[in-house]
């Protein structure tokens, strides 16, 4: 009985833990999406924690206390952020329209990898973040081969790329920070003879870009710059969005996961390619923000056929693609 209560308490006192926890991330540190901080600052705990757990199970031979916190910390980490989908994927026609975005982590796995993911995708229109900047090192770069059958433009202190298997009829490079060097790459192209408005951005990540590990005082200040910066970046962004005329394609790296509010500004004009016709668990990022689908094919005026990561790794994020169909008289050019 002793023991039963014991239990009770220590779950009542983890409960009022986490409950503090989370407040003070919303009031203090100003991140709206608490579960993002969470992860994205302490996920290695996540796993520590049940570890520790388990390993002292296992030692008093109880074999359900030693797999019910590897659950939990399962459950925590992949369960609630957004990357599961249940859309309507659909057949696509030859006259789709498929779509890649793929930030290539400057191309540090070598250029080779990243010219064979992107060649097994087989995109019509290709958005790349985290180009480096002294790319193409050589003339026969793999990935500068790959695209002599697209037409394409860069922001190179950006690390920003757009391509087109389609021709380019405009082009526009946008600040979306006043203070950092993120933009806003923005391409016309023609399918068709139907104009569709391409755009590529990559937003500020959890921590801002400026985040040390090692300096744990600063994390609060680090974190709550970051996601104020960031919902502004993406309020540029819808803004661009709103003020352009016709279909449109919005693609990148938002380092944003649909539990967040600002999802819902996303999905407000723009429809999410993978809640459509995605299937599955469709994570986009390997690294620090383990788990979390925050790279995008979003649009406006475009059915969405198929979603969903694309095989092949390069990165520390997966490449995601999505087969388009333009909506019938949407575009049509002028």
């Amino acid at each position: 009985m002793r023991a039963t209560r014991r239990r009770v308490w220590a779950g009542a006192w983890l409960a009022l833990a986490f409950t503090v926890w989370v407040a003070w991330v919303i009031v203090f540190v100003g991140e709206s999406d608490p579960l993002t901080f969470v992860i994205a600052s302490a996920w290695p705990a996540v796993f520590a924690v049940p570890g520790v757990w388990s390993l002292v199970a296992v030692v008093r031979r109880r074999v359900w206390g030693a797999l019910a916190p590897l659950a939990l910390s399962g459950a925590l980490l992949v369960g609630p952020i957004g990357a599961v989908s249940w859309g309507s994927p659909g057949e696509p026609l030859e006259s789709d329209v498929r779509v890649l975005t793929y930030n290539i982590e400057h191309g540090v796995h070598g250029w080779d990898k990243v010219a064979e993911v992107i060649r097994a995708a087989d995109p019509d229109i290709l958005c790349l973040q985290e180009v480096a900047i002294d790319w193409p090192e050589r003339p026969d770069d793999p990935l500068l081969r790959y695209l002599e059958d697209f037409h394409w433009f860069r922001m190179r202190t950006a690390g920003l790329l757009i391509a087109s298997r389609f021709p380019l009829t405009g082009q526009a490079i946008l600040p979306v920070q006043k203070t950092k060097d993120d933009y806003l790459l923005i391409a016309h192209t023609e399918v068709d003879g139907r104009r569709i408005t391409v755009m590529n951005t990559h937003l500020l990540p959890f921590c801002g870009g400026h985040y040390n590990q090692a300096d744990v005082l600063n994390w609060p200040k680090n974190f709550s710059e970051a996601a104020r910066d960031r919902r502004m970046q993406l309020r540029l962004v819808l803004d661009e969005v709103a003020n352009r005329d016709g279909p449109v394609i919005l693609c990148g790296d938002l380092n944003r996961n649909p539990t967040g509010p600002e999802y819902g500004w996303m999905t407000r004009e723009l429809t999410d390619s993978y809640a459509a016709a995605g299937r599955g668990f469709g994570y986009t990022s390997n690294s620090f923000a383990l788990g979390q689908r925050i790279d995008y094919v979003l649009s406006r005026g475009i059915e969405t056929v198929q979603a969903g990561p694309a095989p092949g790794q390069a990165s520390d994020h997966r490449p995601y693609s999505a087969v388009l169909r333009l909506r019938e008289g949407a575009g049509a050019a002028q």
